[in-house]
């Protein structure tokens, strides 16, 4: 009789997450897998049915990998933390960051997650219970941007300077820049965003040519 080959759920999903770390989303196949665990890819198969499930299921344990940086006290603030944790994880774990945020429908799902766990995350500081549900989204909007432009150049070695210490000063000014505009805006007072947004939709007006 043949051997039984014992391979368990965890351990395909622990060699495919591996493979995704190391090489890329686009080089998980399951005769990879099989490689690397010294089996047949019947067990893959037979553990997770589709490599669709079991892509998805690496896509799952990346974003909590990601939420768990997110999470660790860099500093005193919960909103800055979760900004410092997505950068410091794409320097760490540059091909795991392009999986999760590589614009498939499951890896759309688990960067909406993450989103969602972020504005959680705004609304548990006391300080930003005083904005409209508006403004929070257009608060975690523009913190997104730039947390994801950071996250990407982390992700391809393209700071200067990827320090740890360096990623917590880089969010600290652009979390104040967020902030007071937000609260800026929220009181109705102009900046200088708001001055050059109006000077373009006056260049665009139709009727201005008219």
């Amino acid at each position: 009789m043949p051997r039984k080959e014992n391979i368990t759920k965890g351990m395909v999903l622990e060699t495919a997450l591996a493979i995704v770390k190391d090489e890329g989303i686009a080089e998980l196949t399951a005769r990879r897998i099989a490689k690397r665990l010294k089996c047949s890819t019947i067990p893959i198969y037979s553990q997770f049915g589709s490599m669709g499930r079991l892509e998805e299921e690496v896509l799952v344990t990346a974003s909590a990998f990601l939420l768990e940086y997110s999470r660790k006290p860099y500093s005193p603030h919960p909103f800055l933390n979760m900004g410092i944790g997505m950068i410091l994880f794409s320097r760490d774990n540059p091909n795991l960051f392009t999986a999760i945020f590589s614009g498939s429908d499951r890896a759309r799902r688990m960067a909406e997650g993450i989103r969602s766990s972020f504005k959680d995350g705004l609304l548990s500081v006391e300080d930003f219970k005083r904005f409209s549900p508006e403004q929070l989204d257009g608060m975690l909007d523009m913190t997104m941007v730039f947390i994801m432009g950071l996250g990407m150049m982390a992700s391809s070695g393209l700071l200067t300077d990827p320090s740890e210490g360096n990623v917590v000063r880089m969010v600290d000014e652009a979390g104040d820049a967020v902030i007071n505009h937000s609260i800026r805006k929220a009181l109705g007072m102009d900046s200088y965003a708001g001055v050059v947004f109006r000077e373009y939709q006056m260049m665009n007006d139709p009727k201005r040519g008219a």
